[in-house]
């Protein structure tokens, strides 16, 4: 039955994963990011450039999900450098730039844990300012964000950044 499905199915991606500390595909492993049941996201310094940060993701089967990505080609859709299977693991690795670790949900957390709720976009801005432990914020701070965050109303900047995020969804969708 269903269970029987997904046991054998999770069964199938116990793999070995790399983990933080460790040397992998010519990165450095510095953080754990995120993980699912098929993938980690690593922060990782690319040690053959300089040891530029960089999100490295390491998955099973991964090679069409970077197919895929890497033809993708908008302002708010992040990048895929370089992707490749190791050999040795079977782990599909894919290197995207890293621009920060925060998420959407990260990002209404840090608007609505207060007991205010915001009434300006600056405050987006604030919410993304803030660092996770031991991990560096991305490039995009405020300083470089788009002048529509600066100023206006929380709504006018939700309303931006939900245009942006459909704008990127409907392209990706006519991708395919």
């Amino acid at each position: 039955g269903y269970l029987e499905e997904n046991t054998s199915l999770l069964s199938s991606v116990d793999v070995d994963w790399p983990e933080p500390g460790q040397e992998f595909q010519g990165f450095s492993l510095l953080a754990e990011l995120g993980r699912g049941a098929f993938a980690r996201v690593f922060l990782a310094e690319e040690t053959a450039l300089g040891d530029r940060l960089v999100a490295v993701k390491v998955g099973k089967d991964g090679a069409a999900e970077a197919d895929f990505l890497g033809k993708l080609h908008h302002d708010n859709i992040v990048p895929v450098n370089p992707a490749w299977e190791d050999a040795q693991s079977g782990l599909t690795v894919v290197c995207m730039p890293y621009l920060g670790r925060d998420t959407l949900c990260d990002v209404l957390d840090g608007l609505f844990s207060g007991e205010g709720k915001p009434t300006k976009s600056e405050e987006i801005l604030k919410a993304l300012a803030v660092e996770a432990p031991g991990l560096p914020a991305g490039p995009d701070d405020a300083r470089r964000a788009d002048p529509k965050l600066r100023r206006g109303s929380y709504v006018d900047g939700a309303v931006h950044l939900g245009a942006q995020m459909a704008d990127a969804l409907a392209y990706s969708h006519s991708k395919g």
